[in-house]
């Protein structure tokens, strides 16, 4: 089978969803199929390593789609750009625009603009005006990267496939670091919730001499705060979600969360936003609502590990058990069956 790709940001961009891609490349043509990769020359970073490793990639303004599926990292009004696609399409929502109770925090839209940006801003647009009847009309099937379905599209199939991690890679590597390690792990901006964990980093430090914190993801220099910079490896990304003790991740907007599931495989507790996207699969324990909820969960797992290392160690062993759950080899053949399905089929429900 031959399937396209779709994707309206640079690989090199070298953001959650060019991992995402990178992984499902790798896995397709492991399995026999072959892939081809198309982008817009949009949000081009210096991550050269993904767009390497993949064997055929076109990245423009001008695309010529031809294969038994083509998958589209959704956008609003991206399908119309596509030259003499007849293919059968597959709309994958990797972004919280589509989703916003679900997938983002509560925002006024004055805020919106300031934080998110024009471009997202025109995208949300875009969205309210057509997304809906672009969905309904121009694709045949949609993928939800999550357990629960927040559209409301009746006629149309919707696959409800998580993210996946791969846990062989994706593992606990070493040993805890001798001092308490919060880290964060993400870009260094608003939607990842930054500012959030420099304020719990700046309290607890003052308070704590025998805590650490640290950045993946981000660069410059921040009072009490280790930044490690970009890390591409993920056998080394794991080396750090493994020595750390808890990692502090809380976005305002996820339709998933792949940073979680990575956490959790390499046992070790992970602190994030109570997003309706987060809460449905991650345990209520390990979600939070306010900075308080941060700090007093953070407090509550650096004394287990002072004072009750065995409840620590069970706790790393539930997170383990939870990832497993979406280890690829059981989340993957989900997701090439939805391929196989809407390539030999088309979209099983029409909309009149």
């Amino acid at each position: 089978m031959k399937v396209v790709i779709f994707h309206h940001y640079s690989l090199s961009y070298g953001g959650g969803g060019e991992k995402i891609i990178n992984s499902i490349v790798t896995e397709l043509m492991k399995r026999g199929h072959r892939v081809e990769v198309h982008s817009f020359p949009i949000r081009k970073g210096c991550n050269s390593e993904i767009i390497n490793h993949i064997s055929y990639y076109h990245e423009g303004l001008l695309h010529m789609v031809d294969a038994d599926i083509v998958y589209i990292m959704y956008a609003p009004l991206l399908v119309k750009l596509l030259l003499g696609m007849e293919s059968p399409k597959i709309a994958g929502i990797h972004s919280f625009l589509p989703c916003m109770p679900f997938a983002h925090e509560p925002i006024k839209r004055a805020v919106f603009i300031l934080r998110h940006g024009v471009l997202a801003t025109a995208m949300k647009l875009l969205w309210n005006i057509y997304g809906y009847k672009e969905l309904t009309y121009n694709f045949d099937a949609i993928h939800i990267p999550n357990l629960s379905n927040p559209l409301k599209i009746s006629c149309k199939k919707i696959y409800c496939i998580p993210n996946w991690v791969d846990t062989n890679i994706f593992k606990p590597r070493k040993n805890k670091r001798q001092l308490f390690t919060v880290a964060f792990i993400g870009r260094h901006i608003w939607q990842k919730g930054w500012d959030i964990y420099k304020r719990i980093a700046h309290f607890l430090r003052r308070k704590f001499d025998d805590m650490r914190f640290i950045s993946v993801g981000g660069s410059g220099n921040e009072k009490y705060i280790e930044s490690i910079g970009y890390i591409s490896s993920d056998k080394k990304l794991s080396e750090i979600y493994s020595s750390s003790h808890v990692v502090v991740y809380p976005s305002r907007a996820d339709i998933f969360g792949l940073t979680i599931i990575e956490s959790l495989a390499c046992g070790t507790p992970i602190l994030t936003s109570l997003l309706p996207s987060h809460a449905t699969f991650v345990p209520s324990y390990f979600l939070c609502q306010t900075l308080s909820d941060y700090v007093r969960k953070i407090l509550k797992l650096y004394n287990k590990w002072k004072n009750d290392r065995l409840c620590y160690e069970e706790i790393s062993e539930k997170c383990r058990k939870i990832a497993m759950k979406f280890d690829k080899s059981i989340i993957f053949p989900k997701f090439e069956k939805m391929l196989l399905e809407v390539a030999s089929e088309g979209g099983s429900l029409k909309c009149s």
